[in-house]
């Protein structure tokens, strides 16, 4: 089911994340935060990694997080 594929991708990030220096937390969002309650099969995965003051940009070449490089640039 669509539900537990989505929180097993978090799940999954959030171990990879563990790994990588200068990661501090995944937070969910939404539907895969706070409001589990409203997990369906139309939810997506919104969150956000917060990090370490100078890994901001390590982050976005994270093979986890490809899509938010062009949001790291300057």
């Amino acid at each position: 089911m669509r539900k537990e594929r989505l929180l097993r991708r978090l799940d999954e990030i959030g171990l990879s994340l563990e790994r990588t220096q200068g990661a501090l937390l995944l937070l969910g969002l939404g539907s895969v935060g706070n409001e589990l309650d409203r997990l369906d099969e139309f939810s997506d995965l919104d969150f956000f990694v917060i990090v370490k003051p100078g890994y901001k940009r390590s982050m976005g070449t994270y093979p986890v997080l490809p899509f938010l490089s062009p949001f790291f640039s300057s």
